[in-house]
């Protein structure tokens, strides 16, 4: 039978056109009409929606996390069509088949093809990864290959997305218990690194032509996969060079703390045995030993930053093969929902698990002081027969200044973690890696967007001036050092290369002395030094005159974290006040008091003073807990400081033309608008400070509040340029293109905002630091990503949200288009009435405001109101943006663009310039 689905896709349920089938619906292969495109349209049978509801959730968590994920080695989602009973989702169809059908065909593939699907396979899930979106069903029967043998990664039914939550049950593991992580078997959190393991098991099964863990039943390979070390697949295969099983068994550490933590890490690996491969030979040399891991060249894919902090991999002695006992909590097993004698990859568990229990913990390791000793004596021995032999003299072996590190990528700023070293008598521990983890954990894996590279620097460093100099070689912003005995680690967290700010002009003495601290550590286990670092770079963007980076760095700074103690520090009250700014701007406040009776002409310290008086000023002003006599006196006193910063700090730092930020009234509602005094000094700050976003953005919100639109859409896009990575001068821009009727402007801006940012809080916490309270632009962001995937009513529950509490409207009109909002949300639930309202307050507030017009005639044409229909559409082709709306208009007119469907990405998307296609 052919049916036509979501009035374009031609689907043909006949056996002979099913490409696969499973337990939650069949694939099969149908027709674009209207590009005659062959696709792949994956069907969802009401009857398994109404026997398991929670597939529903699943197929559109599906979706979802496809339409997000437009990479070229990830399959494309097209459109979801809801036909009920029956659900569909249509893709681009990969003729090549699946990597489990080529393995089961063809064994063992060469050395060269593995490492080129393994390449292919990092960069889609280094994509997914940053958009926090872990697969956790990784094997090769979800890789299809097109026809030239390029990887595609699909199936994303049972992938987590950070900030939905889960539709599994409790307890449950989720996956395909051949390629499960053992934490993922013992019901233990996960993240990424889960993904990590599947990709090595995927590995190991490509080159060897089976997994590394086997069994004759599930309970066996269970088993194996919690308790048997990796088998050496170099007696298996002797073309495999040990740098290829290392970075294998890396990715295969039963502990996922042990585990090589980054799938862009892998990649990058990957890509430099690719480039050995490419060189005379086809042998490739073993790594060197206690080497902190090849980085991605500059033209690499991975070329993002790399964590520098351990090997990618390192040999160990063949009997290491460790002692296989539990230390850590264990859950219960059962194997009643899978069958016992399935050798196949398809066993995907989604059901608690009840049998016996299985313990682990990790395999033991040489550790890395020891291969360093030996490579250190190897090296000694070697240079003083060289020395002996009159090959080099004394006075040769002299000592180059270079860089041990290759530079850093990107505009992500380096943390340099040096070696921290034993006092006499204490006992060898790690604690550098221990660092390592607990700063990757929270700046780079928990958070992707702090802008931070932790990196480890293979040598100690013993004093401040060394650390300096190290930092400048190394290209650090950050350096930390220290020493530890059997009681307590003492580290040193201090500001490292002040050339990196290159609109710094303060003396070093200045930054220093409220930038470096002394810690100490009982447990650096437990202890966090994370606050610390992001305080130190804080302070180097403050006196480097960016206020974005500066609220950023506030805003990841963690608040579930035990501190050190602070041993004898200048720059303690400083550090004090990054920490308590969020959380209690009073206590922020004292902090700083403190600091400047210490310093009294450190410029710096007046202006940071400044932002905590007027954040408090602006909290108090909307919440009204304040006497206006206290309110004008909190406000004159952040204007004072905000002057003597300008005062005492040199000519060219802008940071004190960002003032004057102001509370002010509109009808009945309260309001935080950035009011500057004299749009001269944001002119001087935009000159100053071309390359950076933020005064362009705060000249375009003047332009807009002194009512010149096109003048505030010049900046706005002139802030573009530089790419700004949070989503607020998007979200903006987004709105400006509204007003202005400029909808294929508004489909690029939602793009960006959907798939280059799916975690808005960053700039939701950034407005937080900036002004304390609420505004349309930081939620609007939220409302978009629901309101593209057809999730109106979460996209309602945001804006009522808002709309309820005492909040503000936006630097640019963003509590007209939360309203706006509000009514197209209205219209994807069918409630055309409650949307009708919506559009009509907006128009009463602002009648040019034409797609609100547009919006209004769509909800009038649902419910019949012809009259209100012929009328705003008449109003709209008299508009003075009658023609950039003119596609709009007639598509509204036939219905085919509705107030339900205008955020529709694909809907929207047919009216885009670039998408027309001129008559032959």
């Amino acid at each position: 039978m052919t049916v036509i689905i979501g009035e374009r896709f031609e689907l043909n349920t006949e056996p002979e056109y099913i490409l696969g089938s499973g337990g939650m619906g069949t694939v099969y292969l149908g027709v674009d009409t209207q590009t005659g495109q062959q696709v792949a349209i994956k069907q969802l049978l009401g009857s398994v929606v109404r026997d398991r509801p929670e597939t529903l959730e699943r197929f559109a968590r599906e979706a979802e996390a496809l339409r997000l994920l437009n990479h070229p080695n990830i399959v494309k989602v097209l459109a979801t069509i809801n036909n009920d009973p029956d659900h569909y989702i249509v893709m681009e169809y990969v003729p090549g088949g699946n990597l489990r059908d080529y393995l089961d065909e063809h064994g063992a593939l060469p050395l060269r093809r593995t490492l080129e699907i393994a390449l292919d396979v990092a960069d889609a899930l280094t994509r997914a990864h940053r958009l926090r979106i872990t697969h956790r069903d990784l094997k090769p029967a979800n890789i299809l290959l097109a026809q030239d043998g390029t990887p595609r990664l699909t199936d994303f039914g049972v992938a987590h997305l950070a900030d939905k939550p889960d539709v599994t049950r409790t307890g449950a593991v989720v996956g395909t218990v051949n390629y499960l992580s053992p934490e993922a078997l013992n019901g233990l959190p996960f993240d990424t690194r889960t993904d990590v393991w599947a990709f090595g098991v995927m590995m190991y099964e490509m080159l060897v032509g089976q997994r590394p863990f086997e069994g004759d039943n599930v309970t066996a390979r269970v088993t194996a996969i919690l308790t048997h070390p990796v088998p050496d697949l170099t007696k298996l295969r002797h073309d495999v060079p040990p740098n290829v099983f290392g970075l294998i068994r890396q990715m295969l550490e039963k502990d996922p703390d042990r585990r090589i933590n980054s799938v862009r890490r892998v990649g990058a690996e990957v890509e430099n045995m690719l480039r050995n491969l490419d060189s005379a030979t086809e042998v490739m040399e073993p790594p060197v030993l206690a080497n902190p891991g090849q980085p991605a060249k500059p033209d690499s894919r991975f070329n993002t930053p790399t964590n520098m902090n351990i090997p990618a991999f390192a040999l160990e002695p063949e009997n290491a093969v460790g002692n296989v006992q539990n230390q850590s909590a264990t859950r219960n097993i059962t194997l009643d929902d899978i069958s016992s004698t399935s050798n196949t990859d398809n066993e995907r568990i989604t059901a608690p698990q009840t049998s016996q229990e299985i313990v682990t913990t990790p395999q033991r390791r040489v550790p890395v002081w020891a291969w360093a000793v030996m490579a250190v004596l190897a090296m000694a021995v070697v240079g003083l027969g060289l020395v002996a032999s009159g090959v080099l003299t004394p006075a040769e072996t002299v000592e180059v200044d270079a860089a041990v590190l290759p530079a850093p990528s990107g505009d992500t700023l380096r943390v340099l973690i040096a070696d921290i070293q034993p006092l006499s008598g204490a006992s060898e521990r790690d604690i550098t890696r221990m660092i390592m983890n607990d700063l990757e954990q929270r700046y780079e894996i928990g958070n992707t967007h702090t802008k931070l590279d932790i990196v480890r620097y293979p040598e100690s460093i013993t004093s401040q001036d060394d650390a300096v100099t190290i930092a400048n070689r190394e290209k650090a912003a950050v350096v930390v050092w220290g020493t530890y005995d059997n009681n307590r680690v003492q580290l040193d967290v201090q500001a490292g290369s002040v050339a990196l700010f290159p609109t710094i002009h303060f003396p070093r003495g200045i930054i220093d002395r409220i930038a470096n601290v002394r810690l100490e550590l009982q447990d650096p286990q437990t202890e966090s030094i994370a606050p610390y670092v992001a305080g130190v770079v804080g302070i180097l963007h403050s006196a480097d005159g960016n206020l974005a980076e500066w609220a950023r760095m506030i805003a990841i700074i963690p608040t579930d974290v035990t501190s050190p103690t602070v041993v004898r520090s200048s720059a303690a009250n400083t550090h004090c006040y990054f920490q308590q700014y969020l959380a209690s701007p009073d206590t922020a406040t004292s902090c700083i008091d403190s600091a400047i009776s210490a310093e009294p002409g450190n410029a710096i310290l007046y202006w940071l003073r400044a932002m905590a008086r007027n954040r408090d000023y602006l909290i108090e002003f909307v919440d009204e807990r304040m006497l206006p006599a206290q309110l004008n006196t909190l406000r004159d006193a952040a204007a004072q400081d905000f002057e003597t910063a300008k005062r005492l700090g040199p000519d060219n730092w802008v940071m004190p033309l960002f003032s004057h930020l102001d509370g002010s009234t509109v009808g009945n509602r309260k309001s935080n608008l950035v009011i500057v005094n004299d749009v001269n000094e944001i002119e001087t700050a935009v000159s100053l400070r071309s390359d950076d976003w933020t005064p362009l953005y705060i000249r375009a919100e003047l332009a807009y509040k002194q009512g010149d639109i096109d003048l505030a859409r010049e900046y706005i896009d002139r802030a573009l340029e530089s790419e700004p990575d949070v989503t607020l001068p998007y979200t903006s821009a987004l709105l400006l293109a509204l007003r202005q009727g400029d909808l294929a402007a508004v489909h690029d801006y939602i793009e960006t905002i959907v798939m280059d940012f799916p975690d808005y809080t960053v700039s939701a916490r950034m407005f937080d630091v900036l002004i304390g309270v609420t505004i349309p632009e930081s939620l609007i962001p939220g409302i978009f990503s629901n309101l593209v995937i057809g999730q109106y009513s979460a996209a309602s529950n945001i804006a009522q949200a808002f709309n309820q509490g005492n909040s503000s409207p936006g630097l640019f009109g963003g509590d007209e288009t939360l309203i706006l909002l509000t009514g197209i949300s209205q219209c994807g639930q069918g409630n055309y009435e409650q949307a009708n309202l919506a559009f009509t307050n907006v128009i009463n507030f602002d009648r040019t405001f034409a797609f609100a017009r547009l919006m209004r005639a769509s909800a009038a044409r649902e419910v019949g109101d012809r009259s209100r229909f012929d009328s705003d559409l008449e109003s709209l082709r008299n508009s003075s943006q009658a023609d950039i709306l003119a596609p709009y208009i007639d598509a509204v007119n036939t219905g085919e663009l509705t107030c339900a469907n205008v955020f529709d990405l694909n809907v929207l998307g047919r009216y885009h310039p670039d998408e027309v296609v001129p008559d032959a």
